[in-house]
């Protein structure tokens, strides 16, 4: 009986455990089966907004004078007074004498001339007395009978008139001689051709010039240009007549760090380069300032000095209802293989279109490209107002896909520019490189 109970007894115990367990997993809950729910990418997107602005092009350039000149000596002679405004950066008004040469010599070589015209003079009145007397002479002659053959005309050798002839070519040679000494003794005084400033000083008080010596180096201060090169391709941006000078050419802005600060003036086109450069394939625009050393407002009181390297915005052309965007929203290869790509100087161009929606689509978009910049596009097609451009990077988009969408502050901040109608007046937005 007791082995009986050992063997029955952990029988009962398992089947026990076992009914128990299938008694619990019967009663748990079923499981429940969910499909994965796939979440639309969230981009970044700008709404397009069409404005005119104007298509500026910014270059560089070094200020020169527009007129400069080498003083030089048109007499020799020992200098025996210079100006106190002959001195590197010194100013001086139009008709200043500069630099005086001693006019000993050629006051000496005036008083010699006066005395030969003088003489000359005398000798001219004389030959004319004694060539009166012979006419008279010879006429008494004829009318008494005495010449046996009267000729048709006096010889005019008789008259004396070749003697009145030389004494007259010299008188004009000794005025011509006086002419040349005064002249010279005008020569010893070096006036300023212009108003201006001195670059140069060649020559000081003491020192003896030759004819044709360096004095020093000039230039006016009435205006200055900068000249500046433009890619042929930015051409079509900008209002400049290539055939000759522009009274009214495009405006421009010329900026530089000076002083510590940043400083502006104002300028204009008056013409342009006489060619192209074969290196660069670029033409220089000619910019005119007038008066750079007059004080301004924008500069501060800082005159545009001559050498000064500055940066130049070109007033361009005006585009109505265009559409700026970042370059990044340009998008290459959507149109597949034989599509016209977004690079530098194409028409057309892609973009990421959002379809209005919950979720939004994707759409691919041709557009027409005006202008590409360093960081902007200009798009004159292709997008209507208000449709919203993706400007977020996406590896593989397709046609067609859900997105949810948010509007980018930092991407519509970079194409609302600064308006500005010309450099330094209101008007349209501007859009330079």
């Amino acid at each position: 009986m007791k082995s009986t109970l050992k063997i029955v007894l952990p029988l009962a115990v398992v089947a026990a455990g076992v009914l128990a367990s299938v008694m619990l997993v019967k009663a748990a809950p079923e499981a429940t089966t969910q499909e994965p729910t796939v979440v639309p990418p969230l981009v970044r997107v700008i709404e397009a907004v069409p404005r005119d602005v104007r298509l500026d092009v910014t270059t560089q350039g070094t200020v020169a004078p527009r007129t400069e000149a080498n003083l030089v000596a048109q007499v020799g002679g020992l200098i025996v007074d210079v100006a106190p405004a002959f001195a590197p950066g010194g100013t001086f008004r139009r008709g200043e004498v500069l630099v005086r040469i001693d006019p000993t010599d050629y006051r000496l070589a005036v008083a010699q001339a006066e005395a030969a015209v003088a003489q000359a003079e005398t000798a001219v009145s004389l030959a004319r007395a004694e060539a009166e007397a012979a006419r008279e002479e010879w006429e008494e002659l004829a009318g008494s009978g005495d010449l046996t053959e009267r000729p048709s005309a006096p010889d005019p050798l008789a008259l004396r008139e070749p003697q009145l002839a030389e004494a007259r070519a010299n008188l004009a040679s000794a005025e011509a001689r006086l002419e040349r000494a005064t002249v010279d003794l005008e020569r010893t005084r070096v006036i300023a051709p212009f108003d201006g400033r001195v670059r140069q000083k060649l020559a000081d008080l003491g020192q003896s010039v030759t004819p044709g010596a360096a004095l020093g180096q000039v230039f006016a201060t009435d205006s200055a240009e900068v000249h500046l090169p433009v890619p042929v391709s930015e051409l079509r941006f900008l209002d400049v007549d290539l055939t000759g000078p522009m009274a009214d050419g495009p405006a421009v802005e010329l900026s530089a760090e000076l002083a510590g600060a940043r400083r502006s003036w104002p300028a204009r086109v008056v013409r342009t380069a006489g060619e192209i450069d074969p290196a660069t394939r670029m033409l220089g625009l000619i910019a005119r300032v007038d008066r750079p050393y007059a004080p301004r407002e924008k500069a501060a009181g800082i005159p545009l000095a001559m050498g000064l390297f500055v940066d130049a915005t070109i007033a361009g052309r005006l585009a109505e209802g265009v559409v700026v965007l970042p370059r990044s929203a340009l998008r290459e290869g959507l149109g597949g293989a034989g599509s016209n790509q977004a690079r530098e100087g194409s028409d057309t161009g892609w973009v990421l279109v959002v379809e209005p929606g919950d979720p939004g689509r994707l759409r691919f978009r041709e557009v027409e490209v005006l202008r590409r910049t360093g960081d902007r596009a200009v798009v004159s097609g292709g997008l209507a107002a208000g449709e919203q451009v993706a400007v977020s990077p996406i590896d593989t988009p397709v046609d067609g896909m859900a997105v949810r969408v948010v509007e980018d502050p930092n991407a519509l901040a970079a194409t609302t520019l600064e308006a500005d109608g010309e450099p330094g007046t209101d008007g349209p937005e501007e859009v330079a490189p």
